[in-house]
């Protein structure tokens, strides 16, 4: 299915098919590539791609004043740090399986997106208000104390049960 989605790319890399109709053919049948980049690069070409991976490019920089732990005393810092995560895995997923070719799903992911970018300016909005220029770490939240080890000693031991009583 890749290989059928580059040669149709090669055919019109710079700007794309779009949903590729021709008088004299009509409606071109082709299968779908399963792949995010690939679906981009053949429909809007590769200025197309270019920009859609700007936008992920953007977020991903905009997720930077993430804290280094879920826990900390900053919630959308920490928020930041799953949507990070969870941007990574929406990056790397769209290899395989794209978002686009569901009818609702779509309006998710940019819903996604603009979480991402509210975040992070409710996050720079509350480092300029506490005037620190960059995220101050808190202390990561305290463990629970060891549970101590059971002892693995029998309670009878063998002695104990050849005896008779």
């Amino acid at each position: 299915v890749w290989t059928d989605a580059w040669e149709r790319i090669q055919e019109s890399p710079i700007i794309g098919h779009g949903p590729y109709f021709s008088f004299e053919i009509g409606v071109r049948r082709f299968y779908w590539p399963h792949n995010t980049y690939l679906f981009y690069w053949h429909i809007i070409g590769i200025i197309g791609l270019t920009a859609f991976l700007f936008v992920l490019y953007r977020l991903w920089r905009a997720t930077d004043r993430h804290s280094s732990h879920l826990g900390h005393s900053s919630y959308p810092s920490a928020l930041l740090l799953a949507l990070r995560v969870m941007l990574l895995l929406f990056i790397v997923d769209e290899i395989k399986i794209d978002y686009i070719r569901n009818a609702i799903y779509p309006y998710w992911v940019w819903l996604f997106f603009g979480l991402i970018v509210a975040t992070s300016r409710i996050a720079r909005q509350q480092q300029e208000a506490t005037g620190t220029p960059e995220l101050v770490e808190a202390p990561p939240p305290t463990k629970s104390p060891r549970i101590k080890p059971v002892s693995t000693t029998p309670i009878v031991s063998a002695q104990n049960l050849n005896r008779e009583v």
